[in-house]
């Protein structure tokens, strides 16, 4: 399913985003599909990352831990993992529905550039992942 469709799918079930980002949308969705099996709900997401995003071999660094934002469209939460990839290179395939690539770019970011990207709901996320994580897992 394309992110712009899988969005506005979890906007029609009343999840709320405050960006742009496919992460943001991977979070909801694993949010989405946990049923008291986050197993079955984190291979769900990863199986949509990877038609998005080619991004594959995601390993969740901190197992099962994880941090959830304060509640927001009717009371729900979102949850954030934070995973590992030794994949660097994310390539945009064409979605074979439009007949085109869904996003025209993504990028990399330092912890200070994604600090001025997120919205103010989202940046206690970063802060738990920078008091987790080495400075050096940022560059």
């Amino acid at each position: 399913m394309p992110v712009d469709r899988l969005k506005k799918y979890l906007e029609e079930k009343g999840h709320a985003f405050t960006g742009e980002t496919d992460t943001e949308v991977l979070a909801h969705l694993i949010g989405e599909l946990y049923q008291g099996d986050l197993e079955k709900a984190v291979q769900a997401a990863l199986r949509e990352v990877k038609e998005e995003t080619t991004l594959t071999g995601l390993k969740f660094i901190l197992g099962e831990r994880f941090i959830e934002t304060g509640p927001y469209s009717h009371g729900k939460t979102a949850r954030y993992y934070l995973a590992s990839s030794h994949v660097g290179v994310v390539s945009l395939p064409v979605n074979p529905e439009l007949g085109r690539a869904e996003h025209n770019e993504y990028r990399w970011v330092s912890a200070p550039e994604a600090r001025e990207l997120l919205s103010p709901r989202v940046l206690g996320v970063l802060g738990w992942a920078e008091a987790l994580l080495r400075p050096e897992d940022f560059v």
